[in-house]
């Protein structure tokens, strides 16, 4: 069995990065402003993805924060396109932690991953 490790702090960050450079619907181009605008959303889009939760549930709740959040009109496809962009960056950086310490706080099996 594979356990899964990552340090939260820079998912986070990286996760904020994705959020204000690549999703950024109120256009913000990347100032300090789009970052604070986003901040509070990154901690929850995490949990989604460290639980392998579909990519249509986060498609979802972007949209849901562009449309209801921001009152927006929303662009539903980019908000699903950054939902790919944010599953595949889930993949590619966990790390294999071979603790089995992690075994119960950790469980990957369920089906429905990001895809």
């Amino acid at each position: 069995m594979q356990i899964f490790f990552l340090n939260l702090e820079r998912y986070i960050t990286d996760v904020l990065q994705i959020l204000t450079y690549e999703w950024d619907p109120l256009h913000l181009q990347g100032d300090c402003e789009a970052k604070n605008a986003y901040e509070n959303y990154a901690p929850l889009l995490c949990t989604l993805l460290i639980l392998k939760k579909p990519t249509t549930l986060i498609t979802e709740y972007l949209w849901y924060i562009e449309t209801e959040e921001f009152d927006l009109d929303g662009d539903y496809f980019h908000s699903e396109a950054v939902a790919r962009r944010l599953c595949a960056y889930a993949e590619m950086h966990m790390t294999i932690c071979n603790d089995p310490a992690w075994l119960p706080m950790l469980d990957h099996s369920e089906p429905g991953t990001c895809n």
